[in-house]
Order: structure tokens, then sequence, then C-alpha cells
């Protein structure tokens, strides 16, 4: 294979030929020689119509460089567009990053797809892509070893949302990991002790997802993560939920982001009480406010396989503070008695809605 660039220029020789002209007619000259080979020559539109159609042998020339063309006209170079850059990029990193024998997080890292889509909004050329690539380049030295699985959860947690809001298992799993994190804080007035699975047996098994202890056990609040619309489940759950003595509770906390149909009695019932009697609290789920948690814990579950440790991934959610200021997690920890609803049941029953931490989202990108 033989290439010719830079062919664009102006400067002739001593018989006042350009040298896009004279490359042409070398190319022909090889191609009448060659066996087998591929002659490549790139310039720009006006230097093909303006020079290489003014030759003599410009027929001849045609019949060879642009010989496999149906239309016989060169082959267009078109600017890249967004897909066009991902797709370079992807494998330029796959070609680095094999040959290092690396694995990276994600097959664009350590580069943000979204920023590269928005560079294709300005149809740039190859040389400016590599341009961009290395004026973006982030030193490994300068990102904490967990963001970039991080971000790759978190994009993965976004695609899937919807489903992963029907999974109580892996929502409460989140939460048990961020108030982990938590242990020794003081959030919303409660200093936290200890984050215990809550003992039960037989038919009382699977219904409290975990209790917060805090203030030297003066604080009790037993957490349930209720997604089911079965209004039999939901009855069952609840009735565990308004146990305080049979659980060692001081405070129930139902997390749902559902209305409970409006002829399930028991589960109705179970509500009023926990709200209107117990002081307990019903806190709406939202997809927001959950999915830097569930990302930080697949992260966690798969620390083995992207080789960080768990002190990493604490020290990596304390330092964005994606337990501290989650807007769910300080509004489980809130007292709400003595509040004002921020948004009402069919029953008139208060439910609590999480309000945004400033400091949280200026650290975590969410869509």
């Amino acid at each position: 294979m033989i290439c010719f660039d830079e062919l664009d220029t102006l400067e002739v020789d001593d018989n006042g030929f350009l040298a896009s002209q004279i490359i042409a007619s070398l190319a022909k000259d090889l191609y009448n020689s060659l066996k087998r080979g591929v002659i490549l020559l790139a310039m720009y539109p006006e230097t093909w119509t303006k020079y290489i159609y003014a030759m003599p042998e410009a027929a001849a020339i045609m019949d060879r460089l642009v010989s496999e063309q149906p239309d016989r006209q060169p082959i267009q170079l078109k600017n890249l567009n967004s897909d066009d850059i991902l797709a370079l990029v992807r494998q330029w990193l796959q070609e680095f990053y094999q040959e290092n024998q690396q694995i990276p997080p994600h097959p664009l890292y350590p580069f943000d797809e979204t920023k590269l889509r928005e560079l294709g909004k300005s149809r740039p050329t190859v040389r400016a892509v590599l341009r961009w690539c290395a004026d973006n380049f982030v030193e490994a030295n300068n990102i904490h070893p967990v963001e970039p699985y991080f971000q790759s959860e978190l994009a993965n947690v976004e695609a899937s949302i919807n489903s992963l809001l029907e999974n109580e298992k892996e929502i409460s799993s989140a939460l048990w990991l961020a108030f982990n994190t938590l242990v020794g804080e003081t959030v919303e007035k409660v200093k936290i002790e200890n984050i215990q699975e809550v003992k039960a047996s037989g038919s009382d098994q699977g219904y409290i997802d975990f209790r917060i202890v805090g203030n030297s056990e003066k604080i009790k609040i037993g957490v349930d993560v209720l997604q089911e619309s079965g209004g039999k489940y939901v009855g069952a759950a609840l009735k565990r939920l308004i146990d305080y003595k049979k659980f060692d509770l001081t405070r129930g906390c139902l997390i749902r982001s559902k209305k409970i149909n409006s002829g399930a009695a028991v589960p109705r019932e179970c509500v009023r009480k926990l709200l209107k009697e117990l002081g307990g609290e019903w806190v709406m789920l939202q997809s927001q406010d959950i999915k830097p948690l569930l990302a930080i814990l697949f992260v966690y579950e798969n620390c083995e396989n992207y080789q960080i440790t768990e002190q990493e991934i604490f020290d990596f959610i304390k330092e964005n503070k994606l337990a501290i200021d989650n807007p769910l997690i300080r509004e489980i920890l809130s007292d709400p008695s003595g509040q004002e609803p921020d948004n009402l049941t069919d029953d008139e029953l208060p439910m609590r809605i999480p309000q945004t931490v400033t400091n949280y989202i200026d650290n975590i990108e969410v869509d």
C-alpha cells in the first residue's frame, strides 16, 4: 500500500507542475507497473477538480485512480458525527489497552461519552478529534481509583432504573451500604452507632430490612423498602413495621414510591397507625436519590473484579458525600414529629419527599 498526503501545496517545480499533478502522474505509472497493491492519494476536492482534471493526461489518470468507483469520482471523506467519533475513539483505546494488557472500566475510558457526543455536533475532522482527546486526557493520578467504575455503573443504572426501582433487595442493600459508611457520623441530629439486621423467626422473617441505631440506642429506626403491589404482602410487611416492641424499634420508616390501593383495608390502616399514632414515617422513593447509591453498591459488589478495595470505596463515598448529602438518607434519619407534611396520600396521610442537598448535586452528575 502506497499513500500520498499533503498534496495541496501551490508550489511548482521547474516545469511548472504542482505537487498534486506530479504525484497523480506518478500514481498512474505505478498503477501500470504494479501487479497488486493499493495507491491512495489524499487531497482537497478543489485540488482534484481544479488541478488534476486540468492535466493533459487527466483521462488516463481517472481510469486508474478512480477505477473501482462506479461513478468515477474520488471517495469522499466526510467530517465525523457523534457516532463516528465514539467508534473511532473506542477503536483507538481498544488497541491501546490490548497492547498494554490493561482492562479499562469502560471502552471509552478515560473520556466521557456525553462529551464526545457533544463534540460530534461540530462535525470535526479526525485531526481535531485527536487534538481534543489529547487536551482532555486526565492523568490517572488525578482520578480517584473508584471514579471510573462508579461512572460506568451509574450509566448502567440509568439504563435500567425502571426495573431496579422494583427490586427491593437491591435498594435495601444500597441503603444498608450507605448507612454503614455513616457510622460515627451525626446526621439530622442522629449520631449513627450501628446498622443492625432485625432478628426475626418463622413468619416474621424478611420484612424489615434493617435497623438504624443511634443516640446511645435511644433511636432505633426500622427501615422497610416496600415496592410490592399485592395488598396481602404489603399488609404483612406493615404489620411488622408497626410492631415496635417485638422488633425493638422506636420508629418505623416505610420507603415506597407507590400509593397503597384504596381497597387494601389492612395496609391502609397499618400506614395510618404508623404515621398518626406511632410517629413513623413514609418516605417517597425517588429515582434520582437511589441511582448513585445503587451505582456504588454495584461497584462494591464487584470490587474484586475491579481490583479496588472496600476502603477505597468507603473513602470515595465520603469524599463525594454520596451518603451524608443524599436526600433519601437524610429524610430517613429526620424526625417527622411536628413537621408539616409535604405531600398527602388519598387518606391525607403525610408522605415525606426527600429534598435536594446542594453539595450532593454539585458532586454527582445524575440525569
